[in-house]
């Protein structure tokens, strides 16, 4: 008698679920790959930046060294021409000029250097701060899996099609994770930050804009205006900068320090705010510059010297 083996049947609904369990692990092994791939980009080419500009800077001074000798060779050729062999008092005169002309020459290139730097790096700061957007809340074992956690909600709140930069990490009020996401495009940023009352509502999870210090003070101080005029029973609108009472528009004077009254065809009005505590804010920002200038200060003497050591090992090697 011939016996059939038996099939083991799984449910339908057993299958579909290792399915997309492994879907889902194909996806979060892609999306690993991919952001991985990016930042190897951007390391490579902040790399490839420096790179060029360091070369830069080594062509032209090694152009206005050769300049230099050939123009010192055209002149030694005239005075043998004219009066003969060179004293010893004129060539040390001369030498001694044209190590200060190079220094000064040296010196200015350095600084337009340091400023074209500076210039660069100020205006990718602020593309890039118009990009990115804070994101409270979220909890989870590891970096990795707070990443993926957060590219869930932006999906689910954008429904795809959006594209994530860098996340950094810090430790906010109360020991809650901070999550710091750049947007490659500002679009999209703009669309999710429209939605944060949508992803308070469904995940306790806060989207606010990346604000600097300063700019967090300034919202401190509006936020307390208006809640202190609400708990009055007034109408109150609070925006960037400015804040609306009853119709009467309010806005933050950073000269002041303070909220003022903006009046109808007369510009800013008399400071009018309450606890304004003027004296502390600017000696605060008094001392923040003056760290700011020090630390500066300090960067551009460091970097100066290094390329005074630099330019003297090259007349080294040229004399040796």
């Amino acid at each position: 008698m011939n016996y059939m083996p038996k099939r083991s049947v799984l449910p339908e609904s057993g299958n579909e679920e290792k399915i997309e369990r492994a879907e889902g692990r194909r996806k979060e092994v892609r999306r690993e790959e991919e952001r991985r791939i990016g930042e190897e980009e951007k390391r490579n080419w902040r790399g490839k930046r420096e790179d060029e500009g360091k070369g830069k800077m080594r062509t032209r001074i090694e152009k206005r060294e050769e300049e230099e000798r050939e123009e010192e060779e055209k002149r030694g050729e005239r005075r043998r021409e004219g009066s003969g062999v060179e004293s010893e008092g004129e060539r040390e005169e001369r030498e001694k000029t044209s190590e200060e002309e190079e220094t000064d020459e040296g010196e200015e290139d350095w600084w337009k250097e340091m400023e074209k730097d500076e210039e660069e790096r100020r205006e990718r700061e602020e593309i890039g701060k118009s990009a990115r957007y804070c994101m409270r809340g979220i909890e989870g074992e590891s970096k990795r899996e707070r990443r993926i956690i957060m590219e869930r909600m932006v999906e689910k709140l954008l429904g795809g099609g959006a594209e994530l930069g860098e996340v950094e990490e810090r430790k906010g009020e109360g020991g809650r994770w901070v999550l710091i996401v750049e947007m490659m495009k500002r679009g999209d940023r703009r669309k999710l930050l429209e939605k944060k009352g949508e992803a308070w509502r469904r995940w306790r999870i806060g989207l606010d804009e990346d604000l600097t210090m300063e700019e967090r003070r300034v919202r401190w101080r509006l936020m307390e205006r208006a809640k202190m005029e609400r708990d009055r029973g007034k109408e109150v609108k609070v925006e960037n900068r400015k804040i609306t009472i009853e119709g009467v528009e309010w806005v933050w004077d950073k000269e002041e320090q303070d909220i003022v009254k903006r009046k109808k065809g007369e510009g800013k009005g008399k400071v009018e705010g309450e606890g304004r505590e003027r004296k502390e804010n600017q000696e605060e920002d008094r001392k923040e510059k003056r760290r700011w200038r020090q630390k500066r200060k300090k960067g551009e003497m460091k970097m100066k010297r290094k390329v005074v050591r630099w330019m003297e090992k090259i007349k080294g090697r040229e004399i040796g």
